[in-house]
């Protein structure tokens, strides 16, 4: 760890302390918020781009999902003696009306002209994290609404940074093979050609290309979307003059150390793996326990995309950035402190097994198997194979079973892409932040993560089902 500041990163949020944040009540979004409001008080003020019906109901959203959450119970107990100091804080953040999927994100032309005066650094952690969107969906969200943060950003005339949040797995196409921090070729030719034509494709037509093409090709719309906004920022970053920064997360995973150790918002990534086979709502995975997952905890992240901007700006030789490209800052375990899939699984089966019982949980036979993915659905017909001629023979057992039955194949199947492939992400850039940042962002990341805390034990492979 450096003892010093060499991209002089608290300067940099000294001098831009006029921050707009989309995304503020999502999962990496919310913590970003807290360590800002945390750690650099010498921001002055953060707009936060929020959906409500009025301004006061957003300000209510805002006591209410981001105040109220316990991620911020440190900052309450610094002020417990000084309210006034509490108050100050809290009026820092300056909720936004607007939304994603709206020209100019929804913001009046008042409030555009004030956040197009005041801001300095923009940090763009809005998307859809639902695999199961439609890609209709899936593109207005994920790559219209980056291309719609573009557009505001334009008017922000001292705009120093912009720092937009991606994925890991945009180039999930390329399957077991090392991923550079680079932007690599769209698989479909040209971006801004390919954008066109998708938006000029019928419902009907787009519904095709989505199970015959893509589906074929990336895991989910998610990664697919996310990959073509990627290029398509890249392909308009040189005629905006925009100062532009991708940082790349992998599978996000619980705080390691803050705001709370092991706090996750939501049931969703590998919090919904972890509590399906906490409840023993799932038993059986797809999955290869020899495969390598990706997974950093969301507070490293967090100190990643606070560093990126003061990195851009200082124009360092040392952030590696191939020529007449932007640069892309990547997160990644997999090729630094390899996370093995049974070991994470076994983690979750050791720690759950040794639980109380509790309401939500429906048997005590807590356990982990994995299949290969032509086995899985065998051993799910085998399994179930009494309850699924039940639910076709009758809508009582139907409605009964249902729930049951569809959890059981398709949890699994969401996570299939993580647990029978694997991905090895280069993260030289992320590397090289985390050794230059200050105290106050330094997550030790080069020195690794301790995946080996607690107990597990070593599971033997599955035989294949007949």
């Amino acid at each position: 760890m450096s003892s010093s500041d060499p991209l002089q990163a608290l300067e940099f949020y000294t001098r831009n302390n006029v921050i707009f944040l989309t995304g503020g009540t999502g999962f990496v979004g919310k913590v970003i918020l807290e360590k800002i409001l945390r750690s650099l008080p010498q921001v002055q003020k953060i707009y936060m781009l929020m959906r409500a019906s009025s301004k006061a109901a957003a300000q209510d959203r805002l006591e209410r999902e981001v105040f109220g959450c316990r991620i911020f119970e440190t900052i309450k107990a610094q002020s417990s003696n000084d309210k006034s100091r509490l108050d100050e804080i809290k009026r820092k953040v300056v909720p936004i009306l607007g939304d994603l999927t709206f020209d100019c994100l929804g913001i009046s032309p008042e409030d555009l002209e004030i956040v197009g005066k005041d801001t300095q650094v923009f940090l763009n952690c809005a998307a859809s994290i639902n695999f199961d969107d439609p890609l209709r969906v899936a593109l207005d969200l994920n790559t219209h609404g980056p291309l719609r943060t573009l557009e505001v950003a334009k008017r922000m005339a001292r705009l120093q940074a912009f720092v937009h949040v991606s994925t890991s797995f945009v180039n999930a196409h390329l399957k077991n093979v090392h991923i550079e921090e680079r932007i690599y070729p769209l698989p479909f030719g040209d971006p801004e050609t390919f954008f066109c034509k998708l938006n000029e494709m019928s419902d009907q037509e787009i519904s095709d290309f989505e199970r015959d093409v893509i589906l074929k090709m990336y895991p989910s719309t998610y990664k697919f979307t996310k990959s073509l906004a990627e290029h398509l920022m890249n392909s308009r970053r040189e005629s905006s003059s925009l100062p532009l920064v991708i940082v790349r997360m992998p599978v996000v995973g619980g705080a390691l150390i803050e705001p709370v150790p092991g706090w996750c918002q939501g049931i969703s990534g590998a919090a919904a793996a972890m509590v399906s086979c906490a409840t023993g709502a799932v038993q059986e995975w797809y999955g290869d326990e020899t495969k390598v997952l990706d997974m950093v905890p969301v507070d490293v992240v967090v100190k990643t995309v606070l560093m990126a901007g003061p990195a851009l700006v200082s124009k360092s030789p040392e952030l590696n950035i191939p020529p007449n490209t932007v640069p892309v800052i990547q997160m990644g375990t997999s090729a630094h402190c390899p996370l093995k899939v049974g070991y994470l699984y076994c983690h979750y089966e050791s720690y759950w097994q040794q639980q109380p019982q509790f309401n939500q949980r429906l048997t005590d036979d807590i356990r982990v198997d994995f299949y290969s993915i032509p086995d899985f659905p065998r051993r799910y017909r085998q399994r179930f194979a009494i309850e699924i001629d039940l639910a076709k023979a009758s809508k009582e057992d139907a409605k009964k079973y249902g729930k049951m039955l569809r959890k059981a194949e398709v949890v699994p199947k969401k996570f299939l892409p993580f647990t029978c492939y694997e991905w090895f992400f280069d993260a030289k850039n992320g590397l090289w932040l985390d050794d230059v940042a200050p105290m106050e962002l330094h997550s030790g990341f080069r020195a690794g993560i301790d995946w080996h805390k607690g107990p597990a034990k070593k599971k033997t492979p599955r035989a294949s089902v007949p």
